[in-house]
């Protein structure tokens, strides 16, 4: 049976989970290391562990579906890449996160240096221009896609939800 993790930051001489700071530049990446460990909820303090966390903002073209129709629709976009070590060197895993202006978190990717197990994911991870292996050796080996978009009976719109923001344009 499974355990609830708490990330341990800031009261534990740590940082918690860093997604991305304020200062995401465009054609270049940030980064930071996060100090954090996880460890079931009720623990004292651990010893922390370093995270490689990498960060940029990019207009990105995110493929839509909606009701049925492929869209694609470019948004300024946070990516987030948050590393299982210190330095991209020593880690063997990654969660990619692209969080667009007016949608939130739009694409979630893993990245492993083994090969995926879930077989091919071409058309369930249909990928962007920055879907690319951060370095030699890695696979991508899953993903969750946030931009398939449904109308059910009218009652959920996106005019409802106030989506699209009147600032963002969609083709």
């Amino acid at each position: 049976m499974g355990v609830v993790q708490g990330f341990f930051g800031a009261g534990c001489g740590g940082t918690g989970w860093i997604l991305f700071r304020a200062d995401a530049p465009s054609g270049k990446w940030a980064q930071t290391v996060a100090r954090l460990k996880g460890r079931p909820v009720g623990s004292a303090c651990a010893a922390s562990s370093s995270a490689l966390t990498r960060y940029r903002m990019e207009d990105i073209a995110l493929p839509f579906i909606i009701d049925g129709a492929p869209r694609t629709v470019t948004l300024p976009t946070i990516i987030s890449e948050h590393f299982n070590a210190a330095t991209l060197e020593r880690s063997s895993a990654l969660e990619r996160t692209f969080i667009a202006r007016g949608v939130g978190r739009a694409i979630w990717e893993a990245w492993s240096k083994r090969p995926p197990t879930l077989g091919d994911l071409a058309q369930r991870c249909p990928g962007t221009a920055w879907s690319l292996p951060p370095g030699r050796g890695w696979f991508l080996v899953d993903c969750r896609y946030a931009t398939n978009l449904v109308t059910a009976d009218g009652v959920m719109s996106g005019d409802r939800y106030g989506w699209p923001p009147k600032d963002v344009t969609l083709p």
